[in-house]
């Protein structure tokens, strides 16, 4: 399994750009197909993401993983 960690755009909260948003994904091989997990909560930093990540795998063992 591979993992990696995704920003997307969160509500503006009154500044002039919006805020960003970081989930982490899990895919079996290759990253250009939909991911086999995607965390449904939205974190304020890709190091929580990361952790996010990595407690899923550890959880979900599966034959080998790659930590991107």
């Amino acid at each position: 399994m591979r993992m990696r960690v995704i920003a997307i755009k969160g509500p503006p909260k009154g500044r002039p750009l919006p805020t960003l948003l970081y989930r982490a994904q899990a895919y079996k091989a290759d990253t250009h197909e939909a991911p086999s997990w995607e965390c449904d909560h939205d974190h304020s930093t890709p190091l929580e993401a990361h952790d996010c990540g990595k407690e899923w795998l550890q959880r979900n063992p599966m034959a080998e993983t790659d930590l991107r």
